[in-house]
């Protein structure tokens, strides 16, 4: 795959995120991804590992919109910058339910072969204004 077909499809990633079309994700992520999430006592593996990121995320924010801010993309990586916004559900970070949170970060995905095999990524919240 090119450099702009690894990019697409990660924005195809995000979009099933966005979507929660989570057929989309049996699709492009390899039975071979793993991660490794700060606070997570086991690596997320396979499109399973990666549902289970999203359902925890969905279930601590709602309202939430991402933005891709710029992608950048190099041999068979792809970084992602975005900025999000949601509302949290349940207390978290310190943040009561109903407290609006926007954050900036930063994702590395790797593609292999047309699916996507490690990510790594970095947010912070950004202060309001």
């Amino acid at each position: 795959m090119s450099i702009e077909d690894n990019k697409a499809l990660i924005l195809s990633l995000y979009n099933a995120r966005q979507q929660g079309n989570f057929a989309l994700l049996d699709q492009i992520i390899s039975p071979d991804f793993i991660t490794l999430l700060p606070g997570s006592p086991q690596p997320l593996r396979g499109s399973e590992g990666i549902k289970q990121m999203i359902i925890h995320f969905n279930n601590t924010f709602h309202g939430v919109n991402t933005a891709i801010n710029d992608q950048i993309a190099e041999g068979d990586k792809v970084v992602v910058i975005y900025t999000t916004s949601a509302t949290t559900s349940v207390p978290v970070m310190g943040m009561p339910p109903g407290q609006q949170l926007r954050v900036v970060g930063i994702d590395v995905w790797q593609v292999m072969n047309g699916k996507v095999v490690n990510y790594f990524g970095l947010s912070q919240p950004i202060p309001n204004a």
